[in-house]
């Protein structure tokens, strides 16, 4: 699901994306002491960030559920690192209305105003969608 998130905030407008540059799939962050000790690990991935605003999507899929607490105190040890953490769940990708209030949302945060100019947009987003993965598999 998390190469979804980056075909849906990368991808050009002409394809069905957001158009964000700077995105980088699975980064990581190399830990300070402190963060190190409290995650008893050198270093950790975020599924998508854009490290030069410190901008961090989490895609939280049905085995977070088991992993909540070990999943709170790596949010907050990266929020102490200064990234900004933004959570996705699969309602937010497949439910129209949602996504779109998930994509303005995004825009906010990347402090951009979007006035979708292509024809193609509309029809490339749903093909996007029509890409995901039936929920439930």
């Amino acid at each position: 699901m998390e190469i979804f998130l980056h075909l849906f905030l990368s991808l050009p407008n002409h394809m069905g994306g957001l158009g964000l540059s700077g995105g980088v799939f699975n980064y990581e962050v190399t830990l300070d002491a402190k963060a190190k000790a409290a995650l008893g690990q050198q270093s950790c991935f975020i599924d998508y960030c854009f490290p030069e605003l410190k901008i961090a999507y989490e895609y939280l899929g049905e085995q977070h559920n088991r992993t909540v607490n070990q999943d709170s105190l790596r949010t907050q040890v990266l929020r102490s690192l200064g990234y900004n953490i933004v959570t996705v769940t699969a309602s937010q990708l497949y439910t129209p209305l949602s996504r779109e209030h998930f994509f303005a949302f995004v825009l906010k945060q990347h402090g951009v105003y979007q006035r979708i100019r292509t024809e193609k947009y509309e029809l490339n987003l749903q093909r996007l969608h029509e890409l995901l993965p039936r929920l439930g598999r």
